[in-house]
């Protein structure tokens, strides 16, 4: 389920990656966890949010900050 999905349609993804991994990483991941890999969302800070709210565990760039009010949207994340 993508992330321009009403939130209440949206089942939560194990893994968002926003930023470019190794192809091994995605496939080993992918292989135990509902992964979303989407670097481009880096770019994007409102997708970025949209998409983290439906995120259980999130790896970013450490350029990439989100303040409070991101992390309660993020209800999901552990």
């Amino acid at each position: 389920m993508g992330p321009n999905l009403p939130r209440s349609a949206q089942r939560p993804m194990d893994v968002l990656i926003a930023e470019i991994v190794e192809p091994e990483v995605l496939a080993w991941l992918g292989s135990r966890h509902s992964v979303h890999a989407e670097s481009d969302l880096v770019r994007d800070p409102i997708a970025f949010r949209r998409t983290l709210a439906q995120a259980r565990t999130v790896i970013m760039p450490t350029s990439l900050a989100i303040d409070a009010s991101a992390v309660r949207q993020a209800t999901h994340l552990r």
